[in-house]
Order: structure tokens, then sequence, then C-alpha cells
């Protein structure tokens, strides 16, 4: 299998709630009215022009210790060999993105 390669500025960024996105962005998460989510306890991040749910994300607790992805808290896959990666900061206001690729 080929390195994993993760990326990141570093930086934290906000975590937003429904009302934070605009009524297009809102239109991609559809999927709220049909399985019966109340959209207040949703959150979601901005990350290199794309909004993502971080309900979508898959916890990294248990991984393997030489995993790559030990090291932030969940991950998301666009495909079989990239995704976002999170780590939410010590008051879980925040989150650090980065995107992970083989």
């Amino acid at each position: 299998m080929a390195d994993m390669i993760v990326k990141t500025n570093r930086q934290f960024r906000s975590i937003l709630n429904w009302w934070d996105l605009t009524e297009k962005e809102k239109r991609e998460f559809d999927y709220f009215a049909t399985v019966g989510v109340a959209v207040g306890e949703a959150s979601f991040i901005r990350y290199k022009g794309s909004v993502y749910d971080l309900g979508e994300f898959q916890t990294t607790h248990g991984m393997p210790e030489f995993s790559p992805l030990k090291g932030w808290h969940a991950y998301r896959s666009d495909c079989f060999y990239a995704g976002v990666v999170v780590k939410f900061s010590r008051d879980q206001e925040r989150v650090m993105c980065g995107t992970f690729y083989c």
C-alpha cells in the first residue's frame, strides 16, 4: 500500500450551525428533512470551497497506532484514496482540517 499523506495548514476554523449556511448550501443537505434530524443539532465546516456535515465523519478511535490518521479525531473519505480529516479544539468550538491521500 502507498504511504498516506496528510496536508494541513494547522489553522482552526469555526464550527458552523444550520443558520450559518447559505440557502444554496442548505439545499445540499436536504436529507435532514427526510431522515427527521433536527437541523439545530447539525454542525458543519467550510473547507477548501466545500461545506461538510460533521455528522458524516467517522471517528479514528480504535485505529492502529501506526495509522497516519491516528492523531486526528475523525475522517470522511471522498473516494478510496483521499478525504478530509478533522481535529477538534480543546473547547470543541473549532476544528483543524486536513486533506489525506495515498
